[in-house]
This record gives structure tokens, sequence and C-alpha cells, in this order.
């Protein structure tokens, strides 16, 4: 009886994907509920290829909708790239259109005491490694810029937002009334959940420290 030579790498392969048990959970945003009250309407299911994913670092100028964190799990032995294809899947459920990955992480979940004779037990650590993300859709509805903490790092030319005279370096401290440093998902509620037509004002500090008030009509 022949053995193929190939067999013990094939073995050790389906050992190691098996030891990796990888979990996955899902944790909702204060955006959620904003996301299901436009899903029948909006939203198509989602296959995992067309699943844009945003690495760490990279930007996306598209304006999105970000509802849930997702998170991914599994012994030393799960490596980046079967916990990415796990939150691709749970995106994909969640009929997301991107996926905005963080930092992949391996920690202490444990340890597993060991007898070593002469009556001496060691304690040896036990790591998991750790994936998180948080899945979005695309928005349908705009104003043309991005930003960060409200600070304008971008404006799209010929959007609402250049049309009204706002620039990069202006500062926005309101969005209908709701301050932006109140809430990290402020511009998400009261922008990117809203519908084509629907009125939003804008509060923003300019170039030259002054303070000016916008008012837009979404689309």
């Amino acid at each position: 009886m022949k053995y193929s030579k190939h067999l013990p790498i094939l073995f050790i392969a389906l050992i190691s994907t098996s030891c990796a048990n990888i979990r996955t959970s899902q944790t909702p945003l204060p955006t959620a509920k904003f996301m299901k009250a436009r899903t029948t309407a909006t939203i198509t299911k989602t296959s995992v290829s067309n699943i844009s994913i945003i690495n760490p670092g990279e930007k996306n100028q598209d304006p999105v909708l970000c509802f849930m964190n997702v998170s991914a799990w599994g012994t030393q032995h799960a490596k980046k790239e079967d916990l990415v294809q796990s939150l691709v899947q749970e995106a994909s459920k969640l009929n997301a259109d991107y996926l905005y990955l963080g930092d992949f992480k391996s920690q202490i979940a444990g340890s597993i005491s060991q007898h070593i004779g002469y009556g001496i037990v060691t304690n040896n650590p036990v790591y998991q490694n750790y994936l998180g993300g948080t899945a979005c859709i695309k928005s349908e509805v705009t104003l043309g810029i991005v930003h960060e903490k409200g600070k304008i790092q971008y404006v799209q030319k010929n959007s609402l937002a250049e049309k009204q005279g706002m620039k990069e370096g202006m500062q926005i401290i309101a969005v209908n009334g709701r301050a932006i440093a109140s809430d990290e998902f402020t511009m998400q509620i009261e922008i990117n959940a809203k519908s084509k037509g629907d009125q939003t004002n804008v509060e923003i500090i300019d170039l030259k420290g002054n303070k000016k008030s916008f008012d837009f009509k979404l689309e």
C-alpha cells in the first residue's frame, strides 16, 4: 500500500484549521436602529465578494452608515486571514457594503497548569488571536465631505458642501443642533441615516474663526 508524501502536510493543515476554533459575535452601535428602519426599502442581500474591506489607516470617501461591530477570535492557531474571512461572512449576513477592520491582536486568554515532576507545577499562558471590525452600508445621501471628528479634510467637487462654500480645514460643530463633540455618531445619524430631500442644518467654524450656519436639502 502506497502513501502520498503530501499526506503528513495535509494532516497538519487540517489539525491547524480545526484548532483555530474561530468564534464570532455582533454588538449593535447606536446607529443600528436607523439602519433597520431603512433595510427593507433600500438594502439588498450582499454577497461576500461584494463587501469592500477597509484596512486600518485607509480612507473611504463614500458616505457610510456604520451600524454593527463584529468580532472574531480563536486560538493561537487562528490566522489573520481566517479571522478576516469570518468577519466578512458576518458582514454579509448583515447586508453590509463595507467592513472596516481593526488591528489583529494576540492576547492571553488564560493559563494551563503543567506538572513537570518533583512536585513542580508551571503555569503556561494560553493565547487567543482576535480581530474586530465594523459593518457599514453606503448612505444614499451625502454632503460631499470627508471629516475627522468634524474637521473637514476633503470637499468633493460639485458637492452640496462645495456649493455652500464649505472648505477643507473648517470645523463642523453641530448638525441639526446636535453637537459633534457629544457623540462620535452624530454625523452618521443626522446626515448619513437621512433620505433624499430631508432638510439638514450644519453649523461650522470657518477658516477665520467665524461661526456660520448652512441649510441643506440632502441629495
